[in-house]
């Protein structure tokens, strides 16, 4: 009823943590008949709240783009799975390494790249009338 509620109420989507919603029979027949209408859920359970409501604040462009692109909303009611955030090796870069392959795009030695990297620096620092001492540990 909840859904019919929140629907009827001029409400597109309602966030929800209980999981178990997309598996009991008489939810899924209610929002099957919620045009437009949809649960936003996690795919699987996150326990800390700021990591939790930080994603669904994160996704909530895409959630929108996906609701103002998505024909298919119109015929009934959708379920949204979040998925779990994590942050796996392949997310973590080696500054270094990046440095390298930016000199190499650009067809230069890092020792170049280091001294026009310097150079602009020092420019900036200049400009901004900042004292090139206090940076010393970038040069």
């Amino acid at each position: 009823m909840l859904y019919w509620i929140a629907h009827h109420n001029g409400f597109d989507s309602l966030v929800t943590r209980d999981l178990a919603q997309r598996t009991q029979l008489v939810e899924m027949y209610v929002l099957s008949r919620l045009p437009g209408f949809s649960i936003i859920t996690w795919k699987r359970p996150i326990e800390d709240p700021v990591t939790e409501w930080g994603q669904l604040i994160a996704y909530l462009p895409a959630i929108r783009k996906r609701f103002d692109n998505d024909q298919s909303r119109g015929r009934n009611g959708t379920v949204i799975l979040l998925p779990k955030p994590s942050l796996t090796a392949d997310n973590i870069l080696d500054a270094k390494a990046i440095f390298g392959e930016l000199a190499s795009a650009q067809s230069i030695s890092n020792g170049r790249a280091r001294n026009q990297a310097k150079l602009e620096l020092k420019e900036v620092i200049e400009e901004a009338g900042g004292d090139l001492d206090e940076y010393q540990d970038l040069f």
